[in-house]
Order: C-alpha cells, then structure tokens, then sequence
C-alpha cells in the first residue's frame, strides 16, 4: 500500500483480514526515496479485531535537530567545565600570592636578628 500524502504522519489500513499477520514498513519520500525501516508485525485476532500489540511510533526527525540538540549540550558542558577550571586556577593564585607574602620578610636598617 503507498500513500503518496507528505504531509500525513499516520495512515489507517482498512479491510484486514481475521488471524491474519501482517508485516509493515515505512519510507520518507519528500525528497526523493528513502531507505526502507525495519519490518514491524502485527496480527489480526479470530473475531477480526486488531490486537493490542506494542505501539510503535515512528518519526522522521531532521537530522539537523538532533545535530543541534547535541552542539547545545556539549556546549553547555564544555562552558561549564571552562568556569570551573578558570575558577580553580583564580583560588591557586590567590592561594599562592598569600603564601609568598608570608614568606617575604621586611627588615628596617639598622636592626639585628
């Protein structure tokens, strides 16, 4: 079956048959053909209802999004690892100018140690 609506993201299969298994696939076509997805199974039940087998969702997602999605969260976590290293190197300065001022000594003329 082919349905040839872009702009639909779902379709309903009418005139199925009882205790009958039915594979299913699916391809993006709006630029051209697509790649096929992987075989997904359903199965009618005696009386001719459709079971309730696990629901399955598929979405084409741009690939631009989900490369977005993925640029903003290593940026904020390289941001975020940049203030904290720039925040440990401010304390060991400050740590260190401390320290030598202790060690400097200053000595006045004229007075004997």
């Amino acid at each position: 079956m082919d349905v040839d609506r872009p702009e639909e993201t779902s379709t309903i299969v009418r005139s199925l048959n009882a205790s009958t298994r039915y594979l299913f696939r699916v391809r993006a076509s709006v630029q051209g053909p697509g790649d096929w997805s992987n075989m997904v199974e359903e199965s009618t039940l005696g009386n001719g209802l459709q079971s309730e087998g696990p629901v399955q969702e598929i979405r084409a997602a741009e690939e631009g999004l989900d490369q977005q999605l993925i640029l903003a969260v290593v940026g904020s976590v390289s941001a975020t690892c940049l203030t904290i290293l720039a925040a440990l190197l401010t304390l060991v300065c400050i740590r260190r100018s401390c320290l030598h001022r202790r060690r400097t000594f200053t000595y006045q003329s004229g007075s004997v140690s």
